[in-house]
């Protein structure tokens, strides 16, 4: 793990001020008392979902070792005959026992909470509607948010292309996913990471955003750097700023890295492997796959990569070029916010990470998380500025 630290003047500098509750609302302690209920089962899941990921992870990284071109790094993992052929023939079948105990699992989550969170939500029925409002833009399908909060009268253009991905990720998807995982983390990290995430993250889901116990608001938070002098003359120009898109779209999207980045981003406390679309899919949306604590638990998304999608502006007022848009559905389990992020390059060189989330703002859980995330970021933000340095090529001279 990377030893800069960063002091509270700097990530006071670099985030949108939180006010967390010094108590815990009846809302949090409910939540508390619903994931104790279900963590006899997060153990036993997350020790089934290891017994059962090992030999379809232990088949996925013979895949890219025996079949993916070298040198590195690789934009694209070829889908091919012979990765369909893999996927679907090969792994599929494998991977069976822990697909259906992960539906299955977030169904039990979601039953058993709706019967422990039910007689509270009967008692506040207002409050309870209008929380389930707010998670309607995130109810459908990736980009029917748009409307909630865009101004003309027809949605976005990236927002009406991720429209016509559909609800659930393509397995492919999935397989891509989890080769750009297990390069950037390795085996041992992933086999533990995709378990987790699929015992934990539905607990916490509705720990943070249960209609039933909480007043769901809408809350904005943003995280940026220092614009970023990615040639190292010292100053931070249109030149660095083309650098930084280019270093930051390799880093997030590439599903091989450089070994010497590979080492690098395996350091962080957080990394996203968001894969390119396929050339011809016209939702230009994926599985994006995200390693957070250090790598210990994933998290599924639906990323848009908007870019080459004409018309398409950042909704941060501060962005001079988007990235990638993540999509936090609040049915999608397997994330454990509801709302909409991006990732940008900002107007003044830096970069960005706005998020637009659902959350009760008297939740001390919900906003205390939020601080991490924001701390987390900012953090973030100073290794991606040393990470432009590590690269050599973008030296003058």
């Amino acid at each position: 793990m990377p030893t800069m630290k960063v002091t509270p003047e700097q990530f006071a500098q670099h985030m949108t001020p939180i006010d967390v509750p010094k108590r815990k609302s009846f809302g949090d302690w409910m939540a508390m008392f619903i994931f104790l209920v279900l963590t006899p089962g997060i153990v036993a899941v997350f020790l089934l979902g290891v017994a059962l990921f090992s030999t379809p992870l232990l088949l996925v990284v013979g895949y890219t070792s025996a079949r993916l071109p070298r040198p590195r790094p690789l934009a694209r993992v070829p889908r091919d005959a012979g990765f369909y052929v893999f996927s679907y023939v090969v792994l599929l079948p494998l991977s069976l026992p822990l697909i259906l105990l992960a539906i299955n699992w977030a169904l039990v989550v979601f039953l058993v909470t709706l019967a422990l969170s039910l007689p509270v939500g009967a008692s506040h029925p207002s409050r309870t509607v209008a929380s389930l409002r707010k998670l309607g833009p995130f109810m459908g399908r990736p980009g029917a948010d748009a409307p909630s909060w865009n101004t003309g009268k027809e949605p976005i253009a990236e927002a009406a292309l991720a429209r016509k991905f559909g609800l659930v990720w393509p397995f492919a998807d999935l397989v891509v996913a989890v080769i750009g995982g297990a390069h950037r983390q390795g085996c041992c990290e992933l086999v533990v990471a995709i378990p987790l995430m699929i015992a934990l993250i539905p607990a916490m889901k509705v720990t943070y955003i249960n209609p039933m116990l909480f007043a769901l608001e809408d809350v904005f938070i943003n995280q940026w750097s220092d614009p970023l002098d990615a040639d190292g003359d010292g100053d931070a120009d249109a030149v660095d700023q083309e650098l930084a898109r280019g270093a930051i779209k390799n880093c997030i999207t590439s599903s091989l890295l450089r070994e010497r980045n590979r080492a690098i981003t395996d350091a962080w406390p957080f990394v996203g492997h968001h894969q390119l679309p396929p050339e011809k899919r016209p939702s230009m949306t994926v599985a994006g796959l995200q390693m957070g604590c250090g790598g210990k638990c994933t998290l599924i998304s639906h990323t848009t990569h908007p870019y080459d999608v004409p018309g398409h502006v950042p909704r941060s007022e501060d962005a001079s070029w988007g990235l990638i848009v993540v999509r936090l559905q609040a049915w999608n389990p397997f994330y454990q916010l509801a709302g909409y992020v991006e990732v940008n390059v900002r107007k003044d060189h830096g970069v960005e990470h706005p998020m637009w989330l659902v959350v009760d703002p008297s939740s001390q859980l919900a906003m205390d998380q939020l601080q991490g995330i924001n701390r987390l970021f900012v953090r973030l933000g100073y290794l991606f500025a040393e990470y432009l340095r590590e690269q050599p090529e973008f030296k003058k001279g």
